[in-house]
């Protein structure tokens, strides 16, 4: 989860070009929603 600067598509970017998968998630999720979003995506390793 990062705030919208000019660092986070400098960021998305990079991890494109390394081969990762972003997963976007709205900071404002409650947990719960959150854990749904990440189990739905698949995600196994993940950066934070």
């Amino acid at each position: 989860m990062m705030p919208n600067l000019l660092q986070y598509p400098v960021a998305v970017f990079g991890h494109l070009k390394a081969g990762l998968i972003v997963v976007n998630v709205n900071p404002l999720y409650t947990p719960r929603e959150l854990e749904h979003q990440l189990r739905d995506s698949g995600l196994k390793p993940s950066l934070f």
